[in-house]
C-alpha cells in the first residue's frame, strides 16, 4: 500500500498512525541522544522539518518504541527507550503581540506541564517558573534527567524586528528565560533547540554557552531536508506513477523517469548546510509537487517570506548585482546578530540602513532564511575562511528575482506577470520595439522615491525581468576586446544590449559596432538560424523622465 504524503502534519505520531511517509532521520537523532547528556542547537530555514524533528525526539523520549519499528533507531541500535519527563515549548503557538501576552502564554504552558505531571509550582515569573519546573520534574521522577525541547526559539524576536525598541525588549526577556537552561543544567538529560536564525554568541547564546551548535556540522548536514537517495527511496512510487501518466516541465517538454529526477533537482534541490557536503531538497516543495500531481511551482516560496527580509531589501535597495556570485566570510556566522536588522519607527535604523547593514550581513540573512546557500567549495584554492554563495535552485532564484522587482514596481502582481509574458512573446518574435514599450511601462511604475541614479540599477531591473521571462540572459559577457552589458537568447533571436546612463543610445550602439561584439555570436546564429539584434539603450534619471530615453537598433 502506497503511503500518503502530508505537508501539514508536524507530529511524528500522527504521520505514522495515518500511514504517511516519514523520511527516516533517526540515525542522526540517535547520534545526538546516545550520550548520557547532551545540549544541542540547530538552525534551518522555515519549512525544513524542524517541528517534525522536535516531535520525533519527543516520541523517542516518551518511550513510544512501536512507532519506530520501520526506523533506523528501532532496528539498528540498542537504544533503551527509557521514558523521561519532557518540557516542550513551541513559540509558533505563542501570542507574541506583547511581552505580557507572551508571559501569560509561558505561564499557562509551564503550569499545564506541571499539572499533567502532578507537580505543584509557585513562581509567577516565567523564567523562574521554568527553572522551578525543571528541578521539580527531576526530583519527582527519582532524579531522571529532564528533556527540554524548544521549537522556533527565535520567533519572539523575529516578530518584532520592525520596531527596534520592541526587538531589544523581547531579546532581553528571552535571554532571561533561556538562561534557566544553563542554570538548571544539572537536572537536564537532553536539550534541543531549533529556529531559523542563529544569534551571535555575544547575544542570547552568551547565556547558553553549553549548547553544541550543529547548524553547520558536516555530520548533520542532511539531518533536515531530503537527499537524492531519500527522494528516490521514499517517493519512487510517486515518480513512477507520474512517469506512466506523463508530465511536462515548464517549457512543455515531456519528461521520462530520469528527466523527472533531473527537473526535480533543478527546481527543489541545492540547499547545502555544510561546505563540501551533499545538498538536500526542500521537504515542503517535494511534498507539494507530488500532492499537486507533478506540477512544478514555487511551493516553498509561497509559504511566506520573512518580513525582515522584505523590509531590509527595501531599505538597502538591493539589486541582483549585490547577490551575483557572492562570497561570505566564515567569521560572519559567529558574529551575526539579527537585531541589527531591527528598524526604528521611521523605518531606518540610526537613519542610515545602507551603512548599518553591509553586504556580508545581508548575505548572512539570505543564508539563514534559505534564499542563498553554500556553493561548491573546492578541495584547494579557496580558503575555508570564505565560502562562495549561490541560489539553491530554480524555485528560490526565480522567486527571489521576482521579489526584487516587486519591491520596486508599483503594480498589481498579476498585471506585472502579464507584462513579463508579453515581453517574453515579443522577444521570441523579434519585436524589439514591443520589448521597449513593455519595459518602459515597468520603469514607469517604479516610484521616483526609490529609484537609484546609477546605470547598474536600471540594468539590473532589465536583467531581472528577462530572467523572469525564462530566457537565457547573460550579463557582463567578456569578449576579446571588451565586455557586453547583456546578451539575451530568445530562441530564434539573439539580442546584444549596451546600456548607457545619461549618455546617448547612439554611443552605446557605436560601442557594439566598434568593438565588434556581435562577432562572438555569428557562427552560433548561423548554425541555429538566429537573427542578431544590436541594441543601444539610454537611461535617464532626469526628474521628468527616469526611464528608457532612447532605444536604437541595427
Amino acid at each position: 500500500m502506497t503511503k500518503a504524503i502530508s505537508t501539514s502534519i508536524y507530529s511524528f505520531k500522527d504521520l505514522i498512525e495515518n500511514n504517511c511517509i516519514y523520511v527516516d532521520k533517526t540515525k542522526y537523532l540517535y547520534d545526538i541522544i546516545s550520550a548520557p547528556k547532551g545540549q544541542f542547537f540547530c538552525s534551518r530555514p522555515r519549512r525544513f522539518g524542524k517541528s517534525l524533528t522536535i516531535s520525533t525526539l519527543e516520541a523517542i523520549f516518551c518511550g513510544q518504541k512501536e512507532l519506530f519499528k520501520d526506523c533506523y533507531i528501532y532496528n539498528e541500535t540498542d537504544y533503551d527507550w527509557k521514558k523521561y519527563p519532557i518540557i516542550r515549548l513551541d513559540f509558533a503557538k505563542a501570542n507574541l503581540s506583547s511581552i505580557e501576552l507572551l508571559s501569560s502564554w509561558l505561564l499557562q504552558t509551564l503550569n499545564g506541564i506541571a499539572k499533567a505531571n502532578g507537580i505543584e509550582v509557585k513562581n509567577t515569573d516565567p523564567a523562574l517558573l521554568f527553572g522551578e519546573l525543571i528541578e521539580a520534574l527531576y526530583k519527582k521522577e527519582n532524579q531522571t534527567g529532564v528533556v527540554v525541547l524548544v521549537d522556533e526559539y527565535d520567533k519572539p524576536i523575529m516578530e518584532h524586528l520592525e520596531n527596534e525598541n520592541e526587538a531589544e525588549m523581547f531579546r532581553n526577556f528571552m535571554e532571561t528565560f533561556y538562561q534557566m537552561i544553563k542554570g538548571y543544567e544539572q537536572y537536564e538529560r537532553f536539550v534541543f533547540m531549533t529556529g531559523v536564525i542563529k544569534f551571535a554568541k555575544l547575544s542570547i547564546f552568551s547565556k547558553l554557552n553549553s549548547l553544541t551548535d550543529i547548524s553547520m556540522d558536516r555530520k548533520y548536514a542532511c539531518m533536515f531536508g531530503y537527499t537524492e537517495d531519500e527522494l528516490e527511496t521514499y517517493f519512487g512510487e510517486y515518480i513512477e506513477a507520474l512517469n506512466k501518466e506523463g508530465i511536462y516541465d515548464e517549457n512543455r517538454n515531456k519528461l521520462d523517469y530520469a528527466s523527472i529526477l533531473t527537473t526535480l533537482k533543478r527546481w527543489y534541490d541545492g540547499f547545502r548546510f555544510s561546505p563540501r557536503e551533499e545538498s538536500v531538497y526542500n521537504p515542503v516543495s517535494i511534498g507539494s509537487f507530488f500532492r499537486n500531481e507533478g506540477i512544478f511551482s514555487n511551493y516553498w516560496f509561497e509559504t511566506g517570506t520573512p518580513k525582515v527580509l522584505i523590509k531590509t531589501m527595501q531599505q538597502i535597495q538591493i539589486t541582483l548585482d549585490d547577490v551575483r556570485d557572492p562570497i561570505i566570510s566564515r567569521d560572519t556566522f559567529s558574529v551575526f546578530d539579527i537585531t541589527e536588522f531591527a528598524f526604528s519607527s521611521d523605518g531606518i535604523k540610526n537613519g542610515n540602513a545602507r551603512r548599518i547593514i553591509g553586504k556580508q550581513k545581508f548575505l548572512q540573512l539570505l543564508y539563514q532564511t534559505g534564499y542563498m546557500t553554500l556553493g561548491d567549495v573546492p578541495e584547494d584554492g579557496l580558503s575555508d575562511s570564505y565560502y562562495p554563495m549561490r541560489f539553491p535552485n530554480k524555485e528560490v532564484r526565480d522567486s527571489f528575482q521576482k521579489n526584487i522587482v516587486s519591491l520596486f514596481v508599483d503594480e498589481d502582481p498579476a498585471d506585472f506577470s502579464a507584462t513579463v509574458d508579453l515581453i517574453k512573446r515579443a522577444a521570441r518574435e523579434g519585436k524589439s520595439k514591443d520589448i521597449r514599450k513593455y519595459m518602459e511601462n515597468i520603469f514607469a511604475n517604479i516610484p521616483y522615491t526609490i529609484q537609484i541614479a546609477e546605470e547598474k540599477y536600471y540594468q539590473s531591473i532589465m536583467y531581472t525581468v528577462f530572467l523572469l521571462c525564462g530566457m537565457d540572459i547573460d550579463p557582463e559577457v567578456a569578449t576579446n576586446v571588451g565586455r557586453i552589458d547583456a546578451v539575451l537568447d530568445a530562441g530564434e533571436h539573439i539580442y546584444i544590449f549596451e546600456f548607457k546612463f545619461e549618455k546617448t543610445a547612439d554611443e552605446a550602439l557605436d560601442q557594439i559596432e566598434r568593438k565588434k561584439y556581435a562577432e562572438k555570436y555569428l557562427i552560433k546564429a548561423e548554425e541555429k538560424g538566429q537573427t542578431i539584434h544590436k541594441i543601444g539603450v539610454e537611461f535617464s534619471y532626469n526628474k521628468d523622465q527616469r526611464n528608457i530615453i532612447e532605444w536604437v537598433e541595427v
